[in-house]
């Protein structure tokens, strides 16, 4: 089904617009795909996908390249599940 547009994820993605850069924290292998947003925490991603074999980052990198309808990478935090995420093109 994927991420459905909420007050979190609206946030998220005009602050990432504006900012190029946003630090997440990637909740892999949960019930439902959500963001949402901590006062203390930030922002928290929840995939489907499992955190093996780099699953969670694409799964994560393909869901806000779909939302933002832009390239998104992940600028730090491959193997963490605190990460900043970054508009702009995939390093070749």
């Amino acid at each position: 089904m994927g991420i459905k547009a909420n007050s979190a994820s609206m946030k998220l993605l005009t602050e990432l617009k504006e900012q190029k850069a946003v630090k997440v924290s990637v909740r892999p292998g949960s019930k439902q795909e959500s963001i949402s947003y901590d006062k203390n925490k930030g922002y928290i991603i929840r995939l489907k996908e499992k955190a093996e074999k780099s699953k969670a980052n694409k799964e994560l990198i393909r869901i806000m390249s779909k939302l933002l309808k832009e390239n998104v990478r992940i600028k730090s935090g491959l193997s963490s599940r605190d990460k900043v995420l970054v508009i702009g093109k995939q390093k070749a």
